[in-house]
């Protein structure tokens, strides 16, 4: 019996399976697929109802009407675990940038250096520029937002 060399165990079903053809991902339980793909679980985690209020609480936003932490919905909560990560690692600085940028997209009134958010998708949209996911095609100058991204 040989205990110093690692040990490869072959399923009968996999794990996981990735279409490359539509980009998608399937797979049977998050732990196992997590072995594989490390920090996979973070693209799934939801923020807690304190990191949602906190995060709501952020000085570049200006909440509007009756709209609260209550009313983010589950992908918004995925988005915001994600982006409190990104937003911990800018400066001042890339902060005001990736606010202007986003602010460049109009969807979200920016006034005074704060987002008005009245609704789930108007959060949505903030969320989606903190992620750096617009862009303007360079052909007929269409504003899209990415479903994807992948560093090239």
């Amino acid at each position: 019996m040989e205990t110093e060399k690692p040990i490869i165990t072959i399923n009968p079903s996999p794990d996981a399976i990735y279409n490359k053809l539509t980009d998608i991902l399937y797979f049977r339980k998050l732990t196992l697929t997590q072995k594989i793909f490390k920090g996979m679980d973070q693209l799934y985690r939801e923020a807690t109802a304190a990191e949602t209020q906190e995060f709501l609480n952020s000085d570049f936003l200006s909440i509007e009407g009756d709209f609260n932490a209550s009313k983010v919905t589950v992908p918004n909560r995925k988005r915001i675990a994600l982006v409190n990560e990104t937003l911990s690692r800018f400066s001042s600085e890339e902060k005001q940038a990736i606010y202007e940028y986003t602010s460049e997209y109009g969807n979200v009134t920016y006034t005074d250096g704060k987002f008005k958010l009245e609704t789930d998708d108007d959060l949505r949209f903030v969320l989606w520029g903190i992620q750096q996911r617009f862009y303007t095609t360079r052909v007929g100058a269409e504003k899209r937002v990415a479903n994807s991204i992948i560093p090239i």
